[in-house]
C-alpha cells in the first residue's frame, strides 16, 4: 500500500513537472534550464503540503496499531533502567501523560482510591472528566488506583490491543511502585 501511494505521488509529481515547464516554455518561448529549475520549485512547493497530509493519513491508519504499545512499553523500559527511587505518585502522572499522547485521547487522569472512594490524584490539562477508558493500577495485588483516558480524537475506537498495552504497562507500575 505504502509503495504503491508512492509510486502514484511519484508519477504524479514527474508529470506536474513536466507540464508545468512545457507551459512556461510556451509562454515564454523559451527553453532554458532556469525554466526547469522554477518550475521544479513551484511543484515541490505545491506538493509538499500534499506529501505530508498523506503521510499523516498513511501514519494515523498502519502505524496506530502498534505505536501506542511501543511508547508505553519504552516508557516502562526507561523506568526499570533508572537507578532512582520509584515514586508512586509521580509515575501514575506521568503514565497518564504518556497514555494521552500515546493514544491521542483527549484527556487522561489517575484516580486513587482512598476509605472506599476515588479522589483524583492527577490530570493532565485536557482533562475533562469523561473517561472513555478505565485501567486499574495495581499494587501489591490490589488495584489502589485507576488510569482514566478521555475519548481519542477523530473519533477513533480503543482497540483490544491498546487496552492490552494499558493494562501491560499498568501492571508494570504497580510492580514497579510496589511497597517492599
Amino acid at each position: 500500500m505504502y509503495g504503491s501511494l508512492t509510486a502514484i505521488l511519484a508519477g504524479v509529481y514527474t508529470a506536474s513537472i513536466t507540464l508545468s515547464t512545457r507551459l512556461f516554455q510556451s509562454a515564454t518561448g523559451e527553453r532554458s534550464d532556469a525554466a526547469i529549475v522554477l518550475t521544479t520549485l513551484i511543484v515541490v512547493s505545491f506538493f509538499t503540503p500534499l506529501k505530508n497530509r498523506l503521510q499523516a493519513v498513511v501514519d494515523r491508519r498502519f502505524k496506530d496499531a502498534y505505536e501506542p504499545a511501543r511508547m508505553l512499553s519504552a516508557f516502562v523500559d526507561r523506568l526499570r533502567e533508572g537507578p532512582w527511587q520509584i515514586d508512586p505518585e509521580r509515575v501514575r502522572s506521568r503514565l497518564a501523560s504518556e497514555a494521552e499522547a500515546a493514544f491521542d485521547a483527549v484527556g487522561a487522569a489517575v484516580y486513587v482510591r482512598e476509605r472506599g472512594k476515588d479522589r483524583l490524584a492527577f490530570a493532565t490539562e485536557r482533562w475533562a472528566g469523561q473517561a472513555a477508558l478505565r485501567v486499574p493500577i495495581r499494587r501489591a495485588g490490589r488495584a489502589d488506583a485507576e488510569l482514566r483516558l478521555g475519548a481519542r480524537r477523530e473519533e477513533r475506537a480503543y482497540l483490544p490491543a491498546d487496552v492490552a498495552a494499558l493494562r501491560a504497562a499498568a501492571d508494570a507500575i504497580g510492580a514497579l511502585t510496589a511497597p517492599v
